[in-house]
């Protein structure tokens, strides 16, 4: 009794995985479908009935596409203003490109991956000003997969504009985890005050020596910083800078402009320095 309970247990599983892979199959079968039909009518320009123009450039798309991806396209392709703008929707905000709707409709029509380390930032602004929320989403996720020291600051300032919290956090994370090798990138000297300050704030393995060095980096990149240094300072104890750094770079801080308000206020440190 026992044995045909487990046989007829494994034979309703079998059927069932069957099931599911037939459906997987076939839903496969109809988006390849789709996209290749998709795709031949937008080549062709057959039954286009709106033009999206951006900047210079117009592009010829089908209604039901544009809005059935975007909650920006739905609410702007009702019948009153379809009829009243002769068929053209015109976009002139900067978060929106020719070249990152080129890529959208890549996707829209074609079903093409468009999402890259390269691609991602101005993906991510196009999507999130038309209400694209699978694409928002899409690139969010990738990006966080992807973080690096190279670009996270880049992508915590975009998070940070546009209220995205988790990816902010993550691009946070790794901002101070990997402090030592994000100060210095070239994003690191464009990076804003505010932030540069959550960073500071925040608990990281960076040697004294090192934060010393990105504090005055980013604030040498430009002349107006120097006012930032009273909120700066404190961030850095002079007396823990290794007897190493003291000796090696001594001469080059000796000379630097800000001499006296860097070490102006550590009497042991200028002492140790030979200002």
């Amino acid at each position: 009794m026992m044995d045909q309970q487990n046989e007829s247990s494994s034979q309703d599983k079998v059927s069932s995985f069957k099931q599911i892979l037939r459906k997987t199959n076939f839903e496969r079968k109809i988006m390849k479908h789709l996209f290749e039909k998709f795709d031949h009518l937008y080549s062709q320009r057959h039954f286009c009935d709106v033009t999206v123009a951006i900047g210079d450039e117009t592009f010829e798309c089908h209604r039901f596409m544009l809005a059935a991806a975007s909650d920006f396209f739905e609410a702007s392709l009702t019948s009153s203003f379809y009829e009243s703008c002769s068929r053209v929707v015109r976009i002139s905000h900067s978060d929106v490109t020719a070249e990152s709707f080129r890529m959208l409709l890549d996707l829209l029509y074609k079903g093409k991956d468009v999402v890259t380390k390269e691609t991602g930032s101005d993906l991510l602004k196009m999507a999130v000003f038309l209400q694209i929320r699978f694409l928002q989403d899409d690139v969010e996720e990738y990006l966080i997969d992807n973080l690096s020291p190279d670009f996270c600051l880049g992508i915590w300032q975009l998070a940070d504009r546009y209220d995205l919290r988790k990816l902010a956090q993550k691009a946070i994370d790794m901002a101070v985890a990997e402090f030592e090798k994000v100060s210095k990138s070239e994003e690191f000297l464009h990076l804003p005050k505010s932030l540069l300050l959550i960073i500071l704030s925040s608990e990281t393995d960076m040697s004294m020596d090192d934060l010393f060095r990105a504090v005055i980096r980013w604030v040498d990149e430009d002349e107006s910083r120097k006012n930032h240094l009273p909120e700066l300072l404190p961030f850095i104890d002079f007396l823990h800078l290794t007897p190493g750094f003291l000796g090696k770079e001594a001469l080059a801080y000796r000379k630097h402009p800000l001499k006296d308000v860097l070490f102006g206020k550590f009497p042991s440190a200028e002492a140790d320095l030979m200002f």
